[in-house]
């Protein structure tokens, strides 16, 4: 997905990662990063051709929050529900929101340690 999404005939930044799972936290009255992960992947783990309601409105706070990170303070002119409506009716917008914020998911694994940072002589 770009990282814009459009919305009523108007294109809007998108930004996942921390700050959109810190949204969707206070949304989902998650307490942390993984916990909204987990959340979403049992919504999702089911995920048949119909949609059910609760998923349809994880799409809307997906969107509203990717939105509102990408723009802190923004002034939404649109609902929840027309984002719903946007994205759940079109297979490239779906698809694209779903990638982006799965995406946008921690990595497990053991990262590669940082080199130590080489210290400046000291000058005589």
């Amino acid at each position: 997905m770009s990282n814009s999404i459009e919305i009523k005939g108007i294109k809007y930044p998108v930004k996942f990662g921390y700050g959109a799972f810190k949204l969707l936290g206070i949304m989902w009255d998650e307490k942390g990063v993984q916990g909204v992960a987990k959340k979403f992947q049992e919504v999702f783990k089911n995920a048949a051709e119909d949609v059910s309601f609760e998923q349809a409105d994880m799409i809307g706070d997906l969107v509203m929050a990717g939105v509102e990170n990408a723009q802190p303070n923004f002034d939404f002119p649109f609902e929840s529900e027309d984002a719903v409506q946007e994205v759940l009716f079109s297979e490239d917008k779906l698809a694209g929101v779903m990638l982006a914020f799965t995406e946008s998911f921690p990595k497990s694994g053991n990262p590669k340690p940082r080199k130590p940072a080489r210290a400046s002589k000291a000058k005589k």
